[in-house]
């Protein structure tokens, strides 16, 4: 069983959870759990250390949780690998807006922060989603950045995925191309890179 909020997924396997949060730009996250023990680990994606140091050997800092008594833990991570003058990117991101994805924005740019990716290529299908006024909103501009673009979903010629394009917040879509229509269900692959690349600037 799986659930999801807009800071943590919890996965249950008998007796046993998971508990994943996304910690925001101030680095604190809350989180309510069932009594027990638990092992903590917290890391920023494979750039960074992870938190206790022996985490791979031993799961984890145990503690254990009591009804009514909150814990405080604080932990300390650094940048392990010298990543100036790189950026790491995912061309392929899908969130809320794509029929095939539950994640919701927030999570979504809160879990690309937590693993340390600097570039998120919004491609929902059929569906401009800019994803840089949350960034913004939640405090992460100086973490991760996103550039708009789609997977356009046509019915006989596969999908085609485009950026940068410019989102339109008056389409119910955000400005898609529409790839419908032509000689069949659809217009030639032509047709639909012509469509892409009439949008201001140059398209990959």
């Amino acid at each position: 069983e799986q659930t999801s909020s807009l800071t943590q997924d919890i996965v249950t396997d008998g007796d046993r959870s998971a508990h994943f949060g996304y910690a925001g730009a101030d680095g604190e996250i809350e989180m309510a759990l069932v009594p027990g023990s638990y092992r903590v680990t917290v890391t920023r994606g494979p750039t960074y250390s992870i938190w206790p140091q022996d985490a791979a050997e031993t799961g984890g800092h145990l503690v254990d949780i009591v009804a009514g008594e909150p814990l405080e833990l604080t932990a300390e991570i650094a940048r392990v690998v010298d990543t100036d003058r790189w950026l790491s990117a995912d061309f392929h991101v899908h969130a809320v807006n794509s029929p095939d994805s539950f994640v919701h924005n927030s999570p979504r740019v809160l879990s690309f922060a937590a693993d340390g990716v600097d570039v998120l290529v919004s491609t929902d299908h059929d569906y401009l989603t800019d994803f840089r006024p949350l960034i913004e909103e939640l405090g992460l501009g100086s973490w991760v950045t996103s550039v708009v673009g789609v997977e356009l979903t046509t019915f006989d010629y596969g999908h085609f995925n485009a950026f940068p394009l410019v989102r339109d917040p008056e389409s119910r879509n955000g400005g898609s191309f529409d790839w419908g229509g032509g000689d069949g269900p659809n217009q030639h692959p032509t047709a639909i890179l012509e469509g892409l690349a009439a949008y201001p600037g140059e398209q990959v």
